[in-house]
Protein backbone atom coordinates (compact mmCIF):
# COMPACT_ATOMS: atom_id res chain seq x y z
CA UNK A 1 0.00 0.00 0.00
CA UNK A 2 1.17 3.26 -0.91
CA UNK A 3 1.46 5.74 1.74
CA UNK A 4 0.21 8.68 0.45
CA UNK A 5 -0.80 11.97 2.91
CA UNK A 6 -1.58 15.43 2.39
CA UNK A 7 -0.16 18.22 4.80
CA UNK A 8 -2.20 21.23 4.39
CA UNK A 9 0.17 23.87 6.03
CA UNK A 10 2.22 26.61 5.48
CA UNK A 11 5.58 25.59 3.86
CA UNK A 12 7.83 26.42 7.19
CA UNK A 13 5.08 23.89 8.85
CA UNK A 14 7.70 21.56 11.46
CA UNK A 15 6.23 18.79 10.20
CA UNK A 16 6.76 18.39 6.83
CA UNK A 17 10.37 17.15 6.18
CA UNK A 18 10.21 14.52 9.55
CA UNK A 19 6.96 13.19 7.75
CA UNK A 20 8.37 13.07 4.54
CA UNK A 21 11.05 10.73 5.74
CA UNK A 22 8.12 8.14 6.28
CA UNK A 23 5.70 9.00 3.63
CA UNK A 24 4.95 10.02 0.59
CA UNK A 25 3.68 13.41 1.60
CA UNK A 26 1.71 16.19 -0.54
CA UNK A 27 2.02 19.66 0.37
CA UNK A 28 -1.16 22.11 -0.04
CA UNK A 29 -1.49 26.06 1.67
CA UNK A 30 -5.11 25.69 1.82
CA UNK A 31 -8.51 23.26 2.37
CA UNK A 32 -8.86 24.13 -1.56
CA UNK A 33 -5.41 22.50 -2.55
CA UNK A 34 -5.63 19.92 -0.01
CA UNK A 35 -8.69 18.77 -1.42
CA UNK A 36 -7.60 18.21 -5.18
CA UNK A 37 -4.27 16.50 -3.68
CA UNK A 38 -6.66 14.13 -2.26
CA UNK A 39 -8.67 13.18 -5.08
CA UNK A 40 -5.33 13.76 -7.46
CA UNK A 41 -2.86 11.39 -5.30
CA UNK A 42 -5.64 9.29 -3.60
CA UNK A 43 -3.89 9.86 -0.46
CA UNK A 44 -5.28 7.59 2.45
CA UNK A 45 -4.72 10.10 5.52
CA UNK A 46 -4.66 14.44 5.96
CA UNK A 47 -2.81 16.44 8.34
CA UNK A 48 -4.07 19.95 8.82
CA UNK A 49 -0.80 21.96 10.61
CA UNK A 50 -3.33 24.65 11.93
CA UNK A 51 -0.24 26.29 14.45
CA UNK A 52 1.54 26.76 11.00
CA UNK A 53 -1.61 28.73 9.34
CA UNK A 54 -2.44 30.84 12.42
CA UNK A 55 -5.62 29.54 12.90
CA UNK A 56 -7.80 26.94 14.39
CA UNK A 57 -8.00 25.11 11.06
CA UNK A 58 -11.70 23.59 11.68
CA UNK A 59 -12.77 25.29 8.56
CA UNK A 60 -10.84 23.17 6.62
CA UNK A 61 -11.09 20.11 8.43
CA UNK A 62 -14.83 20.49 7.75
CA UNK A 63 -14.40 20.68 4.18
CA UNK A 64 -12.37 17.84 3.98
CA UNK A 65 -14.33 16.02 5.70
CA UNK A 66 -17.35 16.79 3.33
CA UNK A 67 -15.06 15.87 0.27
CA UNK A 68 -14.00 12.99 1.13
CA UNK A 69 -15.91 11.38 4.13
CA UNK A 70 -13.45 8.66 4.40
CA UNK A 71 -10.09 9.98 4.87
CA UNK A 72 -7.97 9.41 7.89
CA UNK A 73 -7.69 13.29 9.51
CA UNK A 74 -5.56 14.23 11.55
CA UNK A 75 -6.01 17.82 13.83
CA UNK A 76 -3.49 19.83 15.16
CA UNK A 77 -4.75 22.70 17.08
CA UNK A 78 -3.10 25.83 18.58
CA UNK A 79 -3.12 25.52 22.24
CA UNK A 80 -5.86 28.28 22.59
CA UNK A 81 -8.46 26.25 20.44
CA UNK A 82 -10.44 29.19 20.02
CA UNK A 83 -11.60 32.25 21.63
CA UNK A 84 -14.20 30.24 24.21
CA UNK A 85 -11.40 27.43 25.01
CA UNK A 86 -13.28 24.62 22.75
CA UNK A 87 -12.99 23.68 19.32
CA UNK A 88 -15.18 21.39 17.22
CA UNK A 89 -13.81 19.39 14.98
CA UNK A 90 -14.10 16.78 12.52
CA UNK A 91 -11.07 15.02 12.76
CA UNK A 92 -10.60 11.47 13.65
CA UNK A 93 -7.16 12.34 15.65
CA UNK A 94 -6.84 15.35 17.67
CA UNK A 95 -3.55 17.38 19.20
CA UNK A 96 -3.51 20.23 21.40
CA UNK A 97 -1.07 21.92 20.90
CA UNK A 98 2.78 20.56 19.16
CA UNK A 99 3.09 17.33 18.55
CA UNK A 100 6.01 15.21 18.47
CA UNK A 101 6.68 13.48 15.07
CA UNK A 102 6.45 9.94 16.39
CA UNK A 103 3.08 10.62 18.25
CA UNK A 104 2.21 11.88 15.10
CA UNK A 105 3.24 9.18 12.64
CA UNK A 106 1.71 6.47 15.23
CA UNK A 107 -1.94 8.20 14.69
CA UNK A 108 -0.99 8.10 11.26
CA UNK A 109 -0.08 4.25 10.75
CA UNK A 110 -3.13 2.73 12.96
CA UNK A 111 -5.20 3.56 9.97
CA UNK A 112 -2.92 2.32 7.51
CA UNK A 113 -3.24 -0.81 9.44
CA UNK A 114 -7.07 -0.21 9.71
CA UNK A 115 -7.88 -4.02 8.78
CA UNK A 116 -7.27 -4.67 12.00
CA UNK A 117 -10.56 -5.92 13.86
CA UNK A 118 -9.13 -5.55 17.54
CA UNK A 119 -8.63 -1.68 16.95
CA UNK A 120 -11.32 0.43 17.74
CA UNK A 121 -11.89 3.97 16.96
CA UNK A 122 -14.36 6.37 17.84
CA UNK A 123 -13.69 9.99 17.70
CA UNK A 124 -10.12 11.30 19.25
CA UNK A 125 -9.96 7.81 20.82
CA UNK A 126 -8.45 4.84 19.29
CA UNK A 127 -8.34 1.08 21.42
CA UNK A 128 -6.21 -1.58 20.65
CA UNK A 129 -8.39 -4.06 22.37
CA UNK A 130 -6.02 -7.36 22.58
CA UNK A 131 -2.95 -4.81 23.97
CA UNK A 132 -5.27 -2.93 26.06
CA UNK A 133 -3.56 0.35 24.64
CA UNK A 134 -6.07 4.00 24.29
CA UNK A 135 -4.99 6.60 22.73
CA UNK A 136 -6.89 9.78 23.88
CA UNK A 137 -6.51 13.09 21.96
CA UNK A 138 -3.19 11.62 20.74
CA UNK A 139 -1.46 10.20 24.08
CA UNK A 140 -1.06 6.78 24.66
CA UNK A 141 -1.96 5.55 27.83
CA UNK A 142 -1.73 1.42 29.08
CA UNK A 143 -4.80 0.25 30.87
CA UNK A 144 -5.41 -1.45 33.51
CA UNK A 145 -8.24 -5.10 32.80
CA UNK A 146 -11.27 -2.78 34.32
CA UNK A 147 -10.45 0.39 33.16
CA UNK A 148 -10.08 -1.46 29.81
CA UNK A 149 -13.47 -3.55 30.11
CA UNK A 150 -15.07 -0.35 30.82
CA UNK A 151 -13.41 1.99 27.94
CA UNK A 152 -14.28 -0.93 25.40
CA UNK A 153 -17.92 -0.87 26.38
CA UNK A 154 -18.66 3.16 25.89
CA UNK A 155 -16.49 2.82 22.56
CA UNK A 156 -18.82 -0.06 21.61
CA UNK A 157 -21.87 1.76 22.80
CA UNK A 158 -21.16 5.75 21.56
CA UNK A 159 -23.91 7.84 22.41
CA UNK A 160 -25.94 5.31 24.23
CA UNK A 161 -26.72 5.58 28.15
CA UNK A 162 -25.37 2.44 29.90
CA UNK A 163 -27.05 1.74 33.08
CA UNK A 164 -25.01 1.40 36.43
CA UNK A 165 -26.13 -2.40 36.66
CA UNK A 166 -25.13 -3.17 32.87
CA UNK A 167 -21.66 -1.56 33.89
CA UNK A 168 -21.17 -3.58 37.25
CA UNK A 169 -22.29 -6.76 35.29
CA UNK A 170 -19.89 -6.36 32.38
CA UNK A 171 -16.96 -4.94 34.16
CA UNK A 172 -17.33 -6.81 37.80
CA UNK A 173 -19.81 -9.38 36.62
CA UNK A 174 -22.01 -8.84 39.39
CA UNK A 175 -25.73 -7.46 39.43
CA UNK A 176 -25.43 -5.74 42.89
CA UNK A 177 -25.72 -2.02 42.68
CA UNK A 178 -26.06 -1.17 46.32
CA UNK A 179 -23.02 -0.27 45.96
CA UNK A 180 -21.62 1.92 43.08
CA UNK A 181 -18.48 3.71 44.61
CA UNK A 182 -16.35 1.49 42.72
CA UNK A 183 -17.76 2.05 39.68
CA UNK A 184 -17.87 5.63 40.43
CA UNK A 185 -14.21 5.74 41.46
CA UNK A 186 -13.33 4.28 37.79
CA UNK A 187 -15.39 6.98 36.17
CA UNK A 188 -13.03 9.29 37.29
CA UNK A 189 -10.18 7.20 36.21
CA UNK A 190 -11.60 7.13 32.72
CA UNK A 191 -12.61 10.67 32.31
CA UNK A 192 -8.50 11.72 33.50
CA UNK A 193 -7.36 9.84 30.00
CA UNK A 194 -10.46 10.57 28.11
CA UNK A 195 -11.61 14.12 28.63
CA UNK A 196 -9.62 17.43 27.95
CA UNK A 197 -10.64 18.49 31.26
CA UNK A 198 -11.76 15.74 33.52
CA UNK A 199 -13.45 18.26 35.40
CA UNK A 200 -15.86 19.80 32.76
CA UNK A 201 -16.51 16.47 31.05
CA UNK A 202 -17.58 16.22 27.30
CA UNK A 203 -17.71 13.14 26.31
CA UNK A 204 -18.30 10.74 29.56
CA UNK A 205 -21.51 12.21 30.84
CA UNK A 206 -23.63 11.45 33.63
CA UNK A 207 -27.01 10.47 33.08
CA UNK A 208 -28.81 11.53 36.40
CA UNK A 209 -30.41 8.38 38.06
CA UNK A 210 -29.10 6.22 35.18
CA UNK A 211 -25.62 5.64 34.58
CA UNK A 212 -23.38 7.18 31.90
CA UNK A 213 -23.25 7.99 28.11
CA UNK A 214 -20.07 8.34 26.11
CA UNK A 215 -21.36 11.30 23.74
CA UNK A 216 -19.22 11.41 20.59
CA UNK A 217 -19.63 13.03 17.12
CA UNK A 218 -20.06 9.89 14.58
CA UNK A 219 -18.63 10.14 10.92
Amino acid sequence: MSKAIVLIGETSSAYLLPLQKHYQVYSARSGKQGIALIQKQQALAVVVDAISLNSTGTRICNAVRRAAPEIALVHILPDSRGKNGKETSPADVIFHGTVGIRALCNSINRFFDSDNPEVLRRGPFEMDIERRILVAHGKEHTLSPKRAALIELFLQNPNQTLDRKKLMQHVWDTDYVGDTRTLSVHIRYVRELMEVDASQPEYIKTVRGIGYRLEISMP
